[in-house]
C-alpha cells in the first residue's frame, strides 16, 4: 500500500506545479507585437554579438530555452477556456478547407507565441496541390506581414546574441578549478549578468519565428519554378509583398524575384518587370540595389538572349537623376550596355564563322538574329536614355564611341540608327558645348571635336544610301536624325550632297518615302538658304555616288544643283510630284511617309459600309489612346470622310491631289453607268440615317 501511494504522492506534486505556473509571455494592448514584450527588462534587446557564439554553449541556451517554451505552452493551454479551445480544434480537424485555414489564422493572430503549432500545420498545407497551396499561402503572408515579422528590424537567432555574458567566469583561467584554489573559484565564478527566463524565451521564440520563415520561403520557391504560369505569378506577388513591407531576408526575396525576369515563360518574364517597378515606386532608395542585382543576371554566362532583352528592357525603364559622382548608377549603366554590346557583336563574329559550316536550320538562325537585333536596339536606347544623367566629363562614352560605329554599320536598321542617335548627341552636342568655352586648350579641343563630327556624319552618309534605312519602323526616328543633322551642320557643300543622296534613294523607294525626303529637303531649305540657292541654279555637275566622304562627290567645284528635284517632279503620284514642283515652300501639317502610302490609299475605297463616327470613337477610343498612330486611326479617319463614290464627291469643285485619282475614276464610272442605265447603291431616302454595321456585314 505504501508503494502505491508514494508514485501518487509524486504525480500529484508535479501536476500541482504545472497548474500553478504562471504564463511568461502575455501581450499588452500597447505593445505593437510580440517584440515588445519585456521591452524594459534588462538584456531583452540586446545587439547581436561580435564574437563567435561556441556552438556547444548556444545548443546549451537552446535546450534549455526548449524546455521554458514547452512549460509555458502547457501554461497557456491550462489557463484557455476549453469550451473556445475545443470549437477551435473541431473546426480546423473537421471544417471545409477554407474554414480550417480561417480558424488557423484567427488563432496565430490572437496567440502568436504559443500556436507555432498551428503555423506549421498551415505550413503544411502550403506544400500541398495548387489550390490549397494559394488559399494557405495568402494566410501565411498576411500572418507573416501583420503579427510575426518587425517592420524595423531583421529576426535575430540564438547564436547570435550574447550569451557568452551570462556564463560564469572561471578564476585564474582555469576552467576546471585548480588544487587549492577553491576559494578564489567561488569568488571567481559568480555570473556577470542574470538571464531572465522570460528574455530566454523570447529568444528562441524569435528564432522558431525565423525558421519557419525560411520554411515559407522555401515554399515559395517551389511555387516560382512551377509549370503553371498562374502560380509562377501568385509565387512572384508573394514574393514582392513581403520584400516591400518586412526586411527579413530581403536579399533571398530579391534574388528570387528578380530571377523570374530571365523566366522562359513571356508573361511572367513580364509580370516581374511589373512587380520590380511597383516595388521601387513603394521604395525608390531601392533603385540602385535592384539594378545591381539585374545586372548581375545580365552577365551570368549561358543566358538566353531571351532573359537578357528581358533584363535591359527593365533597365531601360528604370528611373535615373543626376549625380556627378563616377559610381552612379548612370555610369554603371553605360558600363552594363557595352559590355553587352561586346558579349553580342562577338556572337555575331561567332555566328558568321559558323555559316560556313552548317547549311541547316535556317529558321532557328533567323529567330536568333531577330532577337540579337531587338537586343541591339533595347541596349542603344538605355545608353541614350542613360547619357544625360552621366557627369559632365563623359569619358566613360567616349572610350565606347569604336563599339558604336561598329554597330551602326554592322546592325540591323532600327539599332543602326539608335546607334547614329547616340553619335549624333556625341559628336554634335560636344560641338555645341565646345564652342561656349575658352582657354588655352580651347583650340585643341576644338580640333577634336570637329574629327569627331566629321567621322559622325561619313557614317550617317554611308547609311543614306542603304534602301533598307528607308523602309521599317524606325524610319521616322531616321529622319528626325537626319533633319536634325542636315539643320544644324554649318558645311553648305555637305548639306548639298547630304539632300542630293536622300532625294536620288526615295526616287526608288516608295511615294510616301518620296514625299518625305521631299518634305525633309523642303524643311532644311527654311534655315539654309545656300541649299535654296542650290535648287533654284538647276545646273548639270559632277556627282559620285561612291565616295566615302561627302565633301569629295562632287569633285574640286564644290558646288551643284538638286535636278533630283525636277525628276520627282514628274512622279506618277500626283501629291510627290506636288511636292518636288514646290519645293522649298510645301506647306504640310501631317506625315508624308504615314499618309501617301497605300494603307490610307486603301482606305478611301473601304466606303462599301460604312460606321457611324459615334461608334467608330467608341470602338477605336479616339482621344483617349496614347497609341493613336499604330492603331489603325488614319484608317478610321479616311473611312469617316465622305465615300469616293458619294454624288456629293463628285459635285464638289474642290478636288486635292490626292482625290484626284478617285475622281476621275468615279467620274469616268458613273458615265459609263448612265449609257448602259446601271444605278447602284440604295435609295438615300430609304437609308437615310441608318447605321450599316462592319465591312464584314454580308450584303
Amino acid at each position: 500500500a505504501e508503494e502505491n501511494t508514494k508514485p501518487r504522492r509524486r504525480r500529484g506534486k508535479q501536476a500541482g506545479t504545472e497548474g500553478s505556473r504562471k504564463v511568461l509571455i502575455t501581450l499588452k494592448d500597447n505593445d505593437k507585437g510580440w517584440w515588445d514584450v519585456a521591452s524594459q527588462t534588462p538584456g531583452r534587446n540586446d545587439v547581436m554579438s561580435k564574437v563567435d557564439t561556441d556552438t556547444a554553449l548556444v545548443q546549451k541556451y537552446r535546450q534549455r530555452a526548449d524546455e521554458l517554451y514547452d512549460l509555458e505552452v502547457s501554461a497557456f493551454n491550462a489557463s484557455t477556456e476549453m469550451a473556445d479551445q475545443k470549437w477551435m480544434d473541431d473546426t480546423i480537424r473537421k471544417g471545409t478547407l477554407q474554414d480550417r485555414i480561417a480558424a488557423m489564422a484567427v488563432l496565430c493572430n490572437e496567440h502568436p507565441v504559443h500556436k507555432l503549432n498551428v503555423m506549421d500545420q498551415l505550413l503544411n498545407l502550403a506544400g500541398k496541390e495548387r489550390r490549397v497551396a494559394t488559399m494557405s499561402g495568402e494566410a501565411l503572408q498576411n500572418l507573416f506581414v501583420d503579427v510575426y515579422l518587425p517592420s524595423d528590424r531583421k529576426l535575430i537567432p540564438l547564436s547570435q546574441r550574447p550569451l557568452h555574458e551570462y556564463e560564469r567566469m572561471v578564476g585564474n583561467g582555469n576552467a576546471g578549478g585548480g588544487k587549492g584554489g577553491g576559494k578564489n573559484n567561488s569568488a571567481g565564478n559568480a555570473p556577470i549578468k542574470t538571464l531572465s527566463p522570460r528574455v530566454l524565451l523570447l529568444w528562441r521564440f524569435e528564432e522558431l519565428v525565423k525558421e519557419r520563415y525560411s520554411q515559407f520561403l522555401s515554399l515559395i520557391s517551389t511555387w516560382l519554378n512551377d509549370a503553371l504560369d498562374m502560380h509562377k505569378t501568385f509565387g512572384l506577388r508573394t514574393t514582392i509583398d513581403l520584400l516591400s513591407e518586412r526586411p527579413e531576408s530581403e536579399v533571398q526575396l530579391l534574388s528570387m524575384a528578380v530571377n523570374k525576369i530571365g523566366d522562359p515563360a513571356k508573361k511572367v518574364a513580364a509580370a516581374a518587370g511589373h512587380q520590380l517597378r511597383r516595388l521601387l515606386e513603394q521604395h525608390p532608395a531601392m533603385t540602385e540595389i535592384v539594378a545591381r542585382e539585374v545586372q548581375q543576371l545580365a552577365h551570368r554566362p549561358h543566358l538566353s538572349p531571351k532573359a537578357l532583352y528581358s533584363c535591359v528592357v527593365f533597365l531601360n525603364q528604370l528611373k535615373l537623376t543626376q549625380s556627378n559622382e563616377a559610381t552612379s548608377l548612370p555610369v554603371a549603366l553605360i558600363r552594363t550596355y557595352f559590355r553587352l554590346f561586346e558579349v553580342a557583336i562577338k556572337g555575331d563574329a561567332n555566328d558568321e564563322k559558323k555559316k560556313g559550316k552548317r547549311k541547316e536550320s535556317n529558321e532557328m538562325d533567323s529567330s536568333a538574329g531577330k532577337i540579337r537585333g531587338r537586343l541591339l536596339s533595347a541596349l542603344l536606347t538605355g545608353v541614350n536614355r542613360a547619357h544625360p544623367y552621366l557627369p559632365k566629363s563623359d569619358d566613360a562614352m567616349i572610350e565606347h564611341i569604336d563599339a558604336l560605329y561598329r554597330i551602326s554599320h554592322s546592325a540591323p536598321p532600327a539599332a543602326a540608327t539608335q546607334a547614329l542617335m547616340l553619335l549624333y548627341q556625341l559628336a554634335i552636342g560636344d560641338d555645341v558645348q565646345a564652342s561656349d568655352k575658352n582657354g588655352p586648350n580651347a583650340k585643341k579641343s576644338s580640333d577634336v571635336l570637329t574629327s569627331r563630327k566629321n567621322r559622325f556624319y561619313r557614317a550617317l552618309y554611308s547609311k543614306l544610301g542603304e534602301p533598307l534605312m528607308l523602309q521599317g519602323r524606325q524610319m521616322t526616328m531616321f529622319f528626325n536624325l537626319l533633319f536634325r543633322a542636315m539643320k544644324y551642320d554649318i558645311d553648305d557643300t555637305r548639306v548639298l550632297v547630304f539632300s542630293k543622296r536622300l532625294l536620288q534613294t526615295a526616287s526608288h523607294a516608295s511615294p510616301g518615302v518620296a514625299a518625305g525626303s521631299l518634305f525633309l529637303v523642303s524643311e532644311v531649305m527654311k534655315v539654309n538658304s545656300g541649299l535654296k540657292d542650290c535648287e533654284v541654279q538647276n545646273l548639270l555637275t559632277e556627282f559620285d555616288p561612291t565616295k566615302r566622304e561627302p565633301q569629295a562627290a562632287l569633285g574640286e567645284s564644290k558646288c551643284g544643283s538638286l535636278w533630283e528635284s525636277s525628276l520627282l517632279s514628274c512622279h506618277f503620284h500626283p501629291s510627290v510630284a506636288k511636292f518636288g514642283a514646290s519645293l522649298g515652300s510645301i506647306q504640310y501639317s501631317g506625315d508624308p511617309c504615314k499618309d501617301f502610302s497605300l494603307a490610307p490609299f486603301l482606305d478611301r475605297f473601304a466606303y462599301r459600309n460604312p460606321k457611324s463616327k459615334d461608334r467608330q470613337k467608341k470602338q477605336n477610343k479616339l482621344g483617349e489612346s496614347i497609341a493613336e498612330r499604330r492603331s489603325g486611326v488614319k484608317g478610321s479617319k479616311a473611312a469617316s470622310q465622305t465615300p469616293v463614290n458619294d454624288p456629293s464627291f463628285l459635285e464638289s469643285g474642290a478636288i486635292s491631289e490626292m482625290e484626284e485619282f478617285y475622281y476621275k475614276f468615279f467620274a469616268e464610272r458613273t458615265k459609263r453607268d448612265e449609257v448602259k442605265g446601271i444605278v447602284r447603291g440604295p435609295k438615300k431616302s430609304e437609308y437615310d440615317g441608318v447605321d450599316y454595321g462592319s465591312d464584314s456585314d454580308p450584303e
